[in-house]
């Protein structure tokens, strides 16, 4: 075997296109078994490397290698592959025909298919996927005609990421997958990366779903690279609507509905309380948990995201403010125990965000049912060390209970919320205080017991039952049935009457 052009040279001389097309010929037809492969691999490396690269083409080569991607994983190793995709990465630095060719027979999307086949044995660093991760990214820039196959290629590794994560395999290759189309994209769009090109921005899809979707994913090096993206986004103030908007959408779905998709077979009864991540901060080793967390929840995810985008983009916040980002931010406040993870974060970005941009703490005070000047007098100084000091450095407790108030208080900013459409929670009613006077719930209260009167009218006298004992009565339900058709007879009488007189 030849190790080196110049044995290659000196040995077959002329002879060596007819060399190369035998082992060409082999590749087509005895290696699916793999007895050999990574010997004739190396083999075509060194003819490549000798200049005989059209030669190679002409012998319909490129397909050759594309057909050994195919292979199945037991068939060739990764190693194999990622030799292959690299002389395949060889060719396409001779020149932009041989790109374009390259593109013309698939290449982009049998490297994807080959990453995605091998993706649940190997991680994000692995040589097969960096060498892949390379070889797309040179692809996809100086290629203008091929721009339809090297995109085509970039939505199929995302669209991958949309497998359900139904076994901890498919989680694997989603996260690889994801891990490098955002690479990819991250380096294809910003301008700080020597792969830019403008032409691409023009023809490449809206990234700020595609950027939202990779933020989701369970990957912390996929978290990494999605925010990097979105980062490139804010370079142009016209995605920052749009960035905004998708960011609140999300944090509103994974605030009213923080248990995910779930087969309802396989929820616990106290599994919400994981799920909402709702942990008090009583754990022994509250630091793990803290890490825990944050690679699961949406919101601390979602509120993170935010908390970076208001340090690298200041003017963000005006668009926070005006697609009403501080009622969700208050609303997981009010939704989340106090003192847990997500309340932590909910807590900190209002916090930052009032820092960020004045009229925050006008809207607060909205919100909150307070005054303006109340709100900034009793957040101005803890916002001020959210520029200096991370959240577990900072005492939220005080500033935040008297921003929410107590339960009476907390009902008026509640039913504020209700107003701008989010839906209420279930909250634990405390006992009002008596100067507190609320003619919206006193009227429904009035409602409720004039429709429940005929109901309990009739209960009989427990002996033993004392004013201050909590025991209910016990009644059978058979009891209860015949109290409900006796409440809602008279309701049925009139209907009843009306059929028989309009027959």
């Amino acid at each position: 075997m030849f190790e080196t052009t110049v044995d290659l040279d000196e040995d077959l001389g002329s002879s060596a296109g007819l060399y190369l097309s035998r082992i060409v010929s082999w590749l087509r037809l005895n290696c699916t078994d793999g007895d050999g492969l990574t010997q004739h691999i190396h083999a075509v490396a060194v003819f490549l490397r000798g200049h005989y690269v059209q030669e190679f083409v002409e012998m319909e080569g490129v397909p050759v290698l594309l057909y050994v991607l195919s292979f199945p994983t037991h068939a060739v190793t990764d190693a194999d592959c990622g030799a292959v995709i690299h002389l395949l990465q060889t060719l396409g630095r001779c020149g932009r025909s041989f790109k374009e060719y390259i593109s013309h027979c698939g290449g982009e999307r049998s490297v994807v298919q080959c990453c995605i086949a091998r993706s649940p044995r190997v991680s994000c660093d692995s040589d097969l996927l960096l060498t892949s991760h390379a070889m797309l990214l040179e692809q996809c820039s100086g290629n203008p005609n091929s721009t339809t196959a090297t995109f085509a290629a970039l939505h199929l590794l995302l669209d991958s990421n949309h497998v359900s994560l139904v076994r901890m395999a498919s989680q694997v290759r989603t996260s690889t997958s994801a891990c490098i189309a955002c690479s990819i994209v991250c380096e294809l769009v910003s301008t700080k990366t020597p792969h830019y090109d403008a032409r691409v921005i023009e023809r490449i899809w809206d990234l700020v779903p595609t950027a939202i979707t990779l933020l989701g994913n369970d990957s912390v090096k996929v978290q990494y690279d999605a925010l990097e993206l979105v980062h490139i986004l804010l370079h142009d103030s016209s995605n920052h609507h749009a960035l905004c908007t998708e960011l609140l959408r999300w944090l509103r779905d994974a605030a009213v509905k923080p248990y995910g998709p779930i087969a309802s077979s396989a929820v616990d009864t106290n599994d919400h309380i994981l799920r909402d991540h709702n942990l008090p901060k009583t754990a022994d080793e509250f630091y793990e948990v803290e890490c825990f967390m944050h690679a699961k929840s949406h919101v601390v995810r979602i509120c993170h995201c935010l908390d970076s985008i208001l340090l690298h983009c200041p003017p963000f916040a005006a668009t926070i403010i005006g697609l009403h980002g501080v009622d969700a931010l208050v609303y997981v406040v009010l939704a989340s125990i106090e003192g847990s993870v997500k309340w932590q974060a909910a807590c900190f970005t209002l916090l930052r965000l009032c820092i960020t941009h004045e009229g925050t703490y006008g809207v607060l005070a909205e919100t909150c049912q307070h005054s303006t000047s109340f709100v900034r007098d009793i957040l101005s100084d803890t916002a001020q060390l959210t520029t200096t000091k991370d959240t577990h450095e900072i005492e939220l407790d005080t500033c935040m209970e008297m921003l929410v108030g107590d339960a009476a208080h907390q009902s008026t900013i509640w039913r504020h919320l209700y107003n701008q459409k989010w839906p209420l929670r279930p909250v634990v009613m405390l006992e009002r205080d008596d100067e507190y006077d609320d003619h919206t719930l006193e009227t429904l209260a009035a409602q409720v017991e004039a429709t429940i009167t005929p109901v309990r009218q009739d209960f009989a006298f427990e002996d033993g039952l004392l004013a201050d004992e909590t025991s209910p009565p016990q009644h059978g339900d058979h009891y209860y049935i015949q109290k409900l058709h006796t409440h809602f007879q008279k309701y049925r009488r009139p209907v009843q009457e009306a059929a028989h007189n309009h027959a």
